[in-house]
């Protein structure tokens, strides 16, 4: 621990992860708090997604309504990882070319960057949060590609594991921060109850945006049950998918943070999930080579 690490502590009593639970609830739980408030076309596409026989149409004016999201959409449709000889020039060729499920999840990637990975005083841990949570989405989806387990919900899945993290840190910058004369807890003081909640906290924030109760459950117990203990399928998925993103540089720390190490998949879990999954060595190195590959053409 350096010196100025030890004089924060000083300053700042420890905070239990039932104190973050409490306080995020009270902070998202007001119905006076206004962010992060998810933009409509969120919910309204994931409603979409749920229904049968949608139409180009139907997704196109959904997408239209916030000039942020139809920008993206159409960025994502002109990448490589989606490139045909024909580019994607409109709103309306980004929709056919990417198709429902995954316009949707491109539109919870930007609500997420612009609403919820935001908590002044903490920007550089959320930024790495970011990246790690876009890349394990990206990868989650690979995963299900080269295994049995349905993929419709994988990116989501990834991408909002972690954002209980984001929630706990936002509810310490409104209870702690605004009225604190010692200023916002550091990190050091903050990380094992951070590291304890942060599951349960992800629940609750999928819960409170009225998401599908199957991904409300992969999100809130993403670390717990090993082998055929897991409570889902896509839990497997995940810890697969973060070991890959961490291998790839996306770990929420970097070494020499001086705090525990935080989403780093321990090889007794990564095991029990290859095994659950059915991936083998030669199959895993199939997915390292092309998890690579896919965040390159993402731009994760």
């Amino acid at each position: 621990m350096t010196p100025v690490q030890g004089a924060e502590l000083l300053t700042h009593e420890p905070v239990t992860a039932r104190e973050l639970r409490r306080d995020m609830v009270q902070v998202f739980g007001d119905s006076r708090y206004k962010a992060p408030v998810l933009p409509a076309a969120a919910h309204e596409l994931m409603e979409l997604s749920k229904r049968p026989n949608v139409s180009f149409e139907d997704v196109q004016r959904v997408v239209e309504k916030d000039t942020t999201i139809a920008g993206k959409v159409l960025q994502v449709a002109q990448s490589p990882i989606y490139a045909t000889r024909v580019r994607a020039k409109t709103l309306r060729d980004a929709v056919q070319r990417l198709g429902l499920n995954n316009i949707r999840d491109i539109v919870w990637q930007v609500a997420m960057d612009v609403r919820v990975f935001r908590a002044e005083g903490y920007e550089g841990v959320l930024e790495r949060l970011q990246s790690h949570c876009v890349a394990t989405g990206y990868l989650a989806r690979l995963v299900c590609r080269f295994t049995s387990v349905a993929s419709e919900y994988a990116f989501l899945c990834g991408l909002l594991h972690d954002v209980g993290l984001s929630g706990l840190l936002i509810s310490v910058v409104e209870k702690r921060g605004k009225d604190s004369a010692e200023g916002l807890p550091p990190l050091s003081v903050l990380w094992p109850a951070l590291t304890e909640a942060h599951a349960e906290a992800s629940g609750y924030l999928a819960r409170l945006w009225k998401l599908d109760k199957e991904l409300e459950l992969v999100v809130a117990k993403h670390h717990q049950g090993e082998g055929s203990d897991l409570p889902h399928p896509l839990v497997a998925v995940l810890a697969v998918a973060e070991h890959l993103a961490t291998e790839a540089g996306h770990a929420v720390l970097a070494d020499d943070e001086g705090l525990d190490a935080f989403e780093v998949v321990s090889e007794e879990r990564l095991e029990g999930s290859l095994k659950m999954l059915g991936v083998n060595d030669a199959t895993l190195r199939a997915l390292q080579k092309e998890a690579s590959q896919t965040l390159d053409q993402m731009k994760v």
